[in-house]
């Protein structure tokens, strides 16, 4: 009687949809909202139950549907109280064993940690070789030693520190905090629940490395390959926005024949290209004008083609051949 919505995350940078996360849903006669199925569930000691179809129905769609989902991440919900039985593991193990590796646990933030809860996370982790999430970040008594704790690779930042984020200071200080944090532990930043182009402008800004919400991509049975266009153009904007204020000036050693796609290193942050000697071949795209100044070394050969380009250096000359050279 259950089935899956899945609405995708998406990289902060350019936009690409990096995973998705499967959202339980009842068919519109039962029209139960998973928060109603949960408590009937609880009542009615069946979620248990809950815990292992979640598991076995996502792992199974997203089986039998890799020429869609690709290499892409998957989002799980778990149920804190749950633990799933060593069998159960086992033969989810044994029947989806090919694709749990791009499984991504979802743990509520503000869920009790216990040594049985923990080493039950860490057998899931082990079995399936997939990562962990921390949901709803910032919905409950956060901290440090939470997620040292856990040993997360992402932290899912909760909806009410989204919500209105551009005009709440507070917000955007406890959110950047977050990023901080999590950048000396490599883990990976997701801004949940973003309903307005405001507050995904706000969280590029501050650095997030994924979002999800109603603004970019709303849940659907049907799985999206791409979000729509221009909300995918205008992460992409932000960013090459946002290089012009990157104090530290970015210098990208190109090589003798390679090929450089401008709008890949512009979303790395890379302010300049400096060719030595030799040649390269730069691939652009008219829709974003990239800030970019390209320089070659004194004394060399070098030979620049460009296609497709749309660039301008902001403060100095575009292209700039060094003394005494070729080009």
């Amino acid at each position: 009687e259950l089935f899956y919505k899945f609405q995708p995350i998406v990289s902060a940078k350019d936009g690409s949809i990096y995973a998705y996360e499967s959202l339980m849903r009842t068919k519109p006669e039962v029209g139960l909202a998973p928060r109603e199925i949960l408590k009937y569930a609880e009542i009615s000691q069946k979620l248990y139950d809950i815990e292992y179809y979640t598991f076995y129905n996502t792992l199974k769609i997203f089986s039998e549907n890799q020429e869609i989902f690709g290499t892409k991440k998957v989002f799980i919900n778990s149920i804190p109280c749950i633990t799933l039985k060593e069998e159960d593991l086992k033969l989810l193990h044994d029947k989806f064993g090919k694709v749990t590796m791009n499984a991504v646990v979802e743990i509520l933030e503000d869920s009790e940690d216990t040594e049985e809860s923990l080493a039950a996370f860490g057998r899931i982790q082990e079995l399936f070789d997939c990562q962990i999430a921390i949901d709803d970040y910032g919905s409950g008594y956060s901290n440090e030693s939470k997620l040292l704790y856990n040993n997360p690779n992402y932290i899912k930042i909760d909806i009410n520190l989204i919500s209105s984020i551009e005009s709440d200071r507070k917000k955007q200080l406890l959110v950047s905090n977050i990023i901080q944090f999590a950048r000396k532990y490599g883990i990976l930043v997701l801004g949940e629940g973003v309903e307005t182009k405001e507050e995904l402008q706000t969280l590029i800004e501050l650095g997030v490395d994924l979002v999800q919400g109603f603004y970019i991509a709303k849940p659907d049975s049907t799985v999206i390959a791409e979000i729509p266009q221009e909300v995918k153009r205008f992460i992409i904007g932000e960013n090459i926005r946002l290089v012009k204020f990157n104090s530290s000036q970015n210098v990208y050693e190109a090589q003798d024949g390679e090929t450089i796609n401008l709008l890949d290193i512009a979303l790395d942050r890379y302010t300049s290209i400096f060719l030595k000697n030799g040649n390269i071949h730069l691939i652009g795209e008219k829709e974003h004008v990239i800030e970019m100044v390209i320089k070659t070394d004194t004394y060399s050969e070098c030979s620049i083609t460009l296609e497709n380009v749309n660039i301008k250096g902001s403060v100095e000359t575009t292209i700039q051949a060094g003394a005494n050279s070729s080009l």
